[in-house]
């Protein structure tokens, strides 16, 4: 339980539920089990039990399930354009692992999420011209879908992914380009003929500091751990040959940093460059925040979990946020890969207001996913007539039910269709007491639940007397809609 409006980090309740659970997709079913225990983190469940597809489908090895999340970490960064799902002065966003990516005119803002504390890093481009122009390069076959909040005209579909961004005329003569991996962002400035590098000018807020070593590398010492600024790469090329010149970063100041370059032809272009590397400071690898994974039977996987909102961070530096506004809360996810690890389907965020993670999934021949997890929003997407629209039972996640505003974890229950960019049914169990669904999920087959002879009567929960472990299991029907 907790205060509505106050940071999701600011806990004030010593009581969780957790729910675990399983997932039976082809017979519609969804059997949730209750207990008194801590919840178990993400990490330790998405490496030590993935969760399983649907009846029928294949079962998620330990190899399989690190092989998927080592394919998701090599994918290239995805960037979307602004479409409505970020504040107005973004222009593009990328998701990485344990981050989103923001790119303005005049920076580039990271908000990042690591051992659940969430900080942002601003990379600003000192002198810019805040009018450059954007432009998309190179689309990717994947989609964005955000479904987030109850009202369907806010949400943003088929959203095009592309593998960089192109911003023109940054400095007089210099264009720059985004792109990169889940554990790095390469930008690269492109020098006309006859335009100054001297020009180009970094300015990082929030470091504690900035440090050069041996190899030319600048370190970016933050709280929660140190980034990197690899020795910027500059070359020309000539005949389709790179011809490479000298570049290092000089400091000026305690957090400006520009770009020397050694002698070149000034009547060729210039390419350098940096790259600034964050895998050692958000650590793991991989879906850090994926909590469940599920593979079709055509060999497609399906990654579901928590990850960091599109809110744009205005009001912090590079250090926890420890209470006001709450500009940090999660959303759960879906993101669908290719059979062969290569590329990224879809990726479909769902939540509302606050705190919004995936904690189970499985998968039908149709390819529509099932997911099942917490929220502690009250707006969470709903589909009308679903078996329970109303958040605590009240519409305000039982904010209504006591003096203080405390506000308290429902679990949910949502089918997506079979592109990831609707939804089939949604809707809320449980009541004004704190409730997580399926923090543990598995495929129960058709066969296995009648065996049970376990049944759910006109959409409400029923309970059964097998109490093994302090855990209490029952059985949600769900309609079979396609």
């Amino acid at each position: 339980m907790r205060k509505q409006g106050t940071s999701m980090d600011s806990r004030i309740s010593v009581r969780w539920v957790t729910a675990l659970g399983a997932l039976a997709c082809a017979a519609g079913a969804l059997m949730v089990s209750t207990s008194a225990r801590v919840h178990q983190t993400a990490a330790s469940y998405a490496t030590a039990r993935p969760a399983a597809a649907g009846t029928g489908a294949p079962q998620v090895s330990l190899s399989k399930s690190q092989a998927i999340k080592d394919s998701y970490g090599k994918l290239p960064l995805a960037f979307e354009p602004n479409q409505g799902q970020s504040a107005d002065a973004v222009k593009f966003l990328a998701r990485g692992n344990g981050y989103t990516l923001f790119l303005t005119p005049a920076e580039a803002v990271f908000a990042m999420r690591k051992s659940a504390k969430n900080e942002t890093l601003r990379m600003n481009l000192d002198g810019a011209n805040a009018n450059a122009k954007f432009a998309a390069v190179d689309e990717l076959p994947g989609k964005s879908n955000y479904l987030i909040g109850n009202d369907r005209s806010k949400w943003h579909t088929n959203v095009p992914n592309y593998r960089a961004v192109r911003e023109s005329g940054i400095y007089p003569g210099i264009d720059l380009v985004y792109y990169g991996n889940q554990r790095q962002l390469e930008y690269d400035f492109v020098v006309a003929p006859g335009a100054d590098p001297r020009a180009i000018e970094l300015a990082f807020s929030g470091v504690r500091k900035i440090t050069a070593d041996s190899t030319g590398d600048l370190g970016l010492s933050a709280k929660g751990g140190e980034m990197r600024l690899r020795k910027p790469v500059a070359y020309q090329e000539n005949g389709g040959t790179k011809q490479f010149v000298a570049a290092n970063f000089v400091l000026q100041g305690s957090n400006h940093v520009g770009v020397k370059v050694g002698k070149y032809d000034p009547m060729r272009p210039l390419v350098i460059d940096p790259i600034l590397a964050y895998s050692t400071y958000l650590g793991g690898s991989g879906i850090d925040g994926a909590n469940a994974i599920a593979v079709a039977p055509d060999g497609t996987a399906f990654v579901a979990g928590g990850t960091s909102s599109t809110n744009f961070p205005t009001a912090h530096a590079l250090q926890p946020n420890d209470g006001g506004a709450n500009d940090f809360p999660q959303d759960a996810f879906v993101s669908k890969l290719s059979a062969d690890g290569s590329s990224l389907v879809y990726s479909t965020y769902l939540g509302g207001s606050n705190n919004d993670v995936a904690d189970g999934i499985a998968v039908d021949t149709f390819g529509s996913a099932y997911v099942t997890g917490g929220t502690l929003s009250p707006d969470f997407p709903v589909t009308p007539g679903s078996f329970n629209t109303l958040c605590g039972g009240d519409g305000e996640c039982g904010a209504t039910y006591n003096e203080t505003g405390l506000i308290v974890e429902n679990a949910f229950v949502t089918k997506f269709n079979a592109a990831g960019s609707d939804l089939v049914y949604s809707g809320f169990l449980g009541d004004s007491h704190d409730y997580a669904a399926c923090h543990r999920a598995a495929a129960v087959p058709d066969r296995q639940r009648r065996a049970n002879d376990l049944r759910r009567r006109n959409h409400r929960r029923v309970s059964y007397s097998d109490q093994r472990d302090g855990i209490q299991r029952f059985v949600l029907d769900l309609p079979r809609r396609k």
